[in-house]
């Protein structure tokens, strides 16, 4: 079945026949609400709603060009139409992804091509930036379009193509879903970004087949009585997930918002009745210094059953804080999971949870745990590589044959190496993650690939050589920062402040090396030019280097 039949029928497990036209399940109120603008809830979508905007969306993309399987990508904050858009297009027969909206004029451009967009979508104020962007890699403007969606004000600023203006005057009753009489397991729905484990910024294909088995694992979850507030950017995996889950009705809304800080969103969970959130370990711990600075730190989460941390470890002590915090029947979990392989794990969070236990891998999914070095399986209980192994996986990296061949175990069809570090209790089968064997690491949830930075790093003449690893955040041991090792051309006068404003003016946040750079006269590199980064030790840092900056 493709993504499209499946996200408009009913649920796979009801064989009911009196359901109305597309209703998920039996009975279920087509005109109820199942997104809603958390900051603007006079704003909302009912499940009808959704799938006419679908269909029309498909209409109008296909009379304005777009071609079958072109990309199509959105640049863009959290909105109800996010994907709403995103299925529209892969309804008309286009593959979908999300740009991350941190993203600098380098990084969108490496996103254009790494998944092969031939349309960008861009929320209003993105579009200088990616009109610049198109601009350098020689593209025609013409390939953007303003996303103006229902509700907030249509674009009137100038030439460029809106979405206003595609579905405006559009008749659903012509739509044709593109994707019928194709094979599923081959056509392409989505691509998702990922720096994987090769260091470079590459787009998952997902297939129509994985996508719909993705909505499948979706409808299984339990239905809740109250909204769930979506937080985490939308261009996360994570964000279609809910999305898919939404869109299946049967009572269960999704509210959508922009919120980034802990306030903001706590606000949103009283104000709103949120019943249940998702959120990174570094929100929560905001949210509990803010709560605990109340007078009563369990009012404002009154609302709340169910709160969920993923994307890094978090700190015991703050997991154990906000259970104290939250209603005495509400429930914290956790979880893990990729891009390419979603939903590996999950949990409730019990008095004898330690951090870095992810929980029991579900009968969908096979997970076994490898010598990183031998690839062979390790014996029950030893740590190692985890792989898993998914028909909801991704089918490989698009345009990209050697970081998919490297992404597998060879010889082993399906089998995903994930780069983490873990071990399975042989007992009880829960999962624990222990580490990352990848070069990649996270700064507030958001990936680093070191290749990237250093790239950029060696764009600055003053240096002649740099490597890029990760040190303990200076206010969470949890989280990470960049640190870099810079050679400078002799005679050079660069500070370590200049190099992380120089990297701060081409690369996200998130990426700029504020945890420390660390001058010295030679990295120390193996036979074949590579770091050996079990030597840095001997990289003796010079006067001049730094620890713990600011961007300016």
């Amino acid at each position: 079945m493709d993504y499209t039949t499946r996200i408009f029928s009913h649920s796979q497990d009801n064989d009911s026949t009196d359901l109305r036209p597309y209703a998920p399940y039996p009975h279920a109120n087509v005109w109820r609400q199942i997104l809603v603008d958390a900051d603007r809830p006079g704003r909302h979508i009912s499940r009808q709603q959704y799938i006419s905007a679908v269909k029309r969306i498909a209409v109008g993309l296909q009379r304005f060009g777009i071609a079958d399987q072109d990309g199509v990508g959105l640049l863009s904050e959290n909105d109800i139409y996010y994907y709403v858009l995103g299925d529209g297009a892969v309804a008309a027969g286009a593959v979908y992804s999300g740009i991350p909206t941190f993203v600098k004029q380098a990084e969108l451009a490496t996103a254009i091509q790494a998944a092969g967009l031939k349309w960008l979508f861009v929320a209003p104020e993105f579009l200088h930036l990616a009109l610049a962007t198109v601009k350098n890699l020689g593209l025609p403007p013409s390939m953007v379009i303003v996303f103006d969606p229902p509700g907030l004000n249509p674009y009137r600023g100038g030439t460029q193509a809106s979405l206003s203006n595609i579905i405006d005057g559009v008749d659903e009753a012509s739509f044709r879903n593109a994707n019928e009489g194709h094979d599923p397991t081959t056509r392409e729905a989505f691509r998702f970004f990922t720096s994987g484990s090769t260091g470079s910024v590459k787009a998952a294909s997902i297939s129509h087949r994985a996508s719909a088995l993705r909505v499948d694992f979706m409808a299984a979850m339990p239905l809740l009585d109250k909204p769930f507030l979506l937080v985490i950017g939308m261009f996360h995996v994570s964000g279609a997930l809910n999305h898919m889950r939404a869109c299946l009705g049967g009572g269960y809304s999704v509210y959508v918002t922009k919120a980034k800080d802990a306030a903001a969103v706590i606000d949103k969970i009283h104000s709103q009745s949120i019943g249940s959130t998702m959120i990174t370990p570094r929100i929560m711990e905001s949210m509990a210094l803010v709560l605990n600075s109340t007078d009563d730190a369990r009012k404002p989460l009154d609302s709340l059953r169910q709160i969920s941390f993923v994307g890094a470890p978090c700190r015991q002590e703050t997991v154990d804080m906000f259970r104290k915090i939250l209603p005495d029947k509400a429930r914290v979990n956790t979880g893990y999971g990729t891009t390419e392989v979603p939903a590996l794990s999950s949990c409730i969070i019990d008095d004898n949870w330690v951090t870095g236990c992810v929980g029991q891998v579900p009968p969908s999914t096979a997970v076994k745990i490898v010598d990183f070095d031998t690839l062979q399986e390790v014996t029950p209980g030893a740590a190692g590589e985890v792989c898993a192994r998914s028909a909801a996986a991704f089918s490989g990296y698009y345009n990209n044959a050697v970081a998919t061949e490297k992404a597998f175990l060879p010889g082993e069809p399906g089998w995903f190496r994930t780069g983490d570090k873990g071990a399975i209790d042989p007992g009880s089968g829960m999962l624990t993650l222990l580490g990352r064997f990848k070069e990649i690491f996270k700064v507030r949830y958001e990936e680093v690939a070191p290749a990237e930075v250093e790239s950029v790093l060696l764009q600055n003449g003053d240096i002649t050589d740099a490597l890029v690893t990760s040190t303990p955040a200076r206010d969470d041991d949890k989280d990470r920062e960049c640190l870099a090792y810079i050679v400078r051309r002799d005679g050079a006068q660069l500070t370590a402040q200049q190099v992380v404003d120089f990297v701060a003016s081409k690369l996200a946040a998130h990426k700029v090396p504020t945890g420390g750079v660390l001058f010295c006269h030679e990295i120390p590199r193996g036979t074949m030019g590579k770091p050996l980064k079990s030597e840095l030790d001997k990289a003796v840092p010079l006067p001049e280097s730094a620890r713990f900056l600011v961007a300016a």
